[in-house]
């Protein structure tokens, strides 16, 4: 085990006194996480809130848990901001975070997911030992929790406190080469260019429960790829192979690169405040826009926000850069009044505008007000506004082509009607519990891969012929 190893190599740093009931634990981990998947999904979103650009996971299966030599392990590794010692003492801390404080929201780049501060006991579902062990200018600090540790009172007394030591690793060079750790960066993937990183953390699962053997890397798999918002800043491995956003699969129904502006759109910029906009190769300039906008357009065929990947980063809206930062992470319309919602929801657009740098606001990164950011504002209503017309004449040719078919197989009524709005429910509504006050009404669970294909063959498979009438159930009746 390399945290016993750790126990053994490690300087004593400081130490935290961890009181957390046996009852409490059980509780949280066994009802609010009963999923193994869960615990994994908690990690990862560690890994975003700490501004990770990379996060590196290692998740055996059954047979590798069942192999003899097998690798018992889960390894979560990311290039984040990795944990000084003060943090590491806060990090068993449990119903606070201080992922909310002040510091952290000024250093963050990102909004903060964790909020409580009880995630990591959802590692005790399948592992009875939570090593942390991260690098930060402080040198290579390491803390680990032992939850066979906690033992209940059996004479009804005050749970015993555990000693939780902060270790700084004296040599990590050496200690790093050992087989047992190597091991584990093998299998996460890890390369001696992310460990040569200012920062890092990996958080590692050993002595595996029989939970543990219940993880589907198919499922798993699937978990996180719909928690993963579209073409973001953030890259998840697992077990070395990319796990990518669901949402790259959608049909595209619209694209375009903003130099192909048909002119009438030039033209509409020009006669709003003439600023001598033109294409040119790849951009479009202005008088005020002199390095030029550069950028690409997408319209999907199914809504982009919903689902667990709205938790982590919007997919859908505009997404301007400056100097290759991204500026309005939280502002998909960047301020504007709210555009159209029927195109707006399957809109995407990438936007590179390097002269913005101007009149960025330190504090937040945010945009100014002023001239050039209306003139950019008015530029990115028109490639909204082309991004809805192309995207209603493909509707509108698709219509056509439906109509033109014999009449056994056409589709009396719009798909945008019936199946995309059932689809859309199903991936958009969140997952609740409990009942109504007259007990006649549960919320659905959506989230559940069956349900989730459900929602797929309403967008993707071919129509077929159905009745349906209207019936009236009066006033206070249920939806269906």
């Amino acid at each position: 085990m390399i945290f016993e190893k750790l126990q053994s190599e490690g300087q004593k740093h400081s130490e935290v006194r961890v009181r957390i009931s046996t009852e409490l634990v059980q509780l949280l981990s066994d009802q609010l996480y009963q999923s193994p998947l869960k615990a994994i999904e908690e990690l990862v979103v560690n890994s975003y809130d700490a501004g990770a650009r990379v996060c590196r996971l290692f998740v055996p299966d059954s047979s590798e848990l069942a192999r003899e030599g097998g690798r018992k392990f889960v390894a979560v590794f990311d290039n984040g901001t990795g944990i000084s010692a003060g943090r590491m003492l806060d990090l068993w801390h449990v119903g606070t975070s201080n992922k909310r404080t002040e510091e952290v929201r000024r250093r963050s780049i990102r909004k903060q997911i964790g909020k409580f501060g009880i995630g990591k006991l959802a590692t005790y579902t399948i592992a009875n030992n939570l090593t942390y062990i991260s690098k930060t200018a402080q040198g290579v600090l390491t803390g680990t929790l032992d939850f066979s540790r906690f033992k209940s009172d059996p004479s009804g007394g005050a749970e015993q406190p555990i000693d939780v030591p902060v270790l700084k690793v004296r040599d990590w060079d050496v200690f790093s080469k050992d087989n047992a750790v190597q091991e584990v960066f093998d299998a996460s993937g890890v390369t001696a260019a992310d460990l040569a990183s200012p920062s890092w953390t990996l958080a590692l699962l050993e002595n595996l429960k029989p939970k543990a053997s219940d993880i589907k890397l198919g499922t798993l798999n699937w978990v996180l790829r719909t928690a993963m918002p579209l073409k973001s800043d953030f890259t998840l491995f697992l077990n070395n192979e990319e796990v990518k956003s669901a949402k790259e699969d959608y049909d595209v129904e619209a694209s375009f690169k903003v130099n192909e502006l048909p002119p009438e759109r030039i033209k509409a910029l020009n006669e709003q405040e003439a600023d001598g906009w033109r294409i040119e190769g790849d951009a479009v300039y202005s008088k005020t826009f002199p390095q030029g906008i550069r950028g690409s357009v997408m319209v999907t065929a199914r809504t982009l926000p919903g689902k667990k990947s709205d938790d982590l980063a919007r997919s859908n809206g505009f997404f301007v850069k400056v100097l290759g930062r991204l500026i309005n992470q939280e502002e998909p319309f960047f301020g504007m009044t709210h555009l159209h919602y029927g195109t707006f929801n399957r809109f995407r657009a990438n936007i590179e505008a390097d002269d913005l740098d101007q009149i960025i606001t330190a504090p937040r990164e945010g945009v100014g007000l002023g001239d050039m950011r209306a003139k950019f504002e008015d530029f990115l209503v028109e490639v909204f506004q082309e991004a809805r017309g192309r995207y209603q004449r493909f509707e509108e040719e698709k219509s056509s082509a439906e109509q033109r078919k014999k009449e056994q197989s056409r589709s009396f009524v719009s798909a945008n009607l019936i199946e995309y709005p059932i689809a859309g429910a199903l991936t958009h509504t969140p997952v609740q519990s409990g009942a109504e006050p007259d007990n006649s009404w549960f919320y659905l669970d959506t989230s559940t891969p069956e349900l989730q294909a459900v929602a797929n063959r309403l967008y993707t498979s071919p129509r077929k012929r159905f009745r349906y009438e209207y019936l009236g159930f009066g006033r206070s009746a249920r939806l269906v």
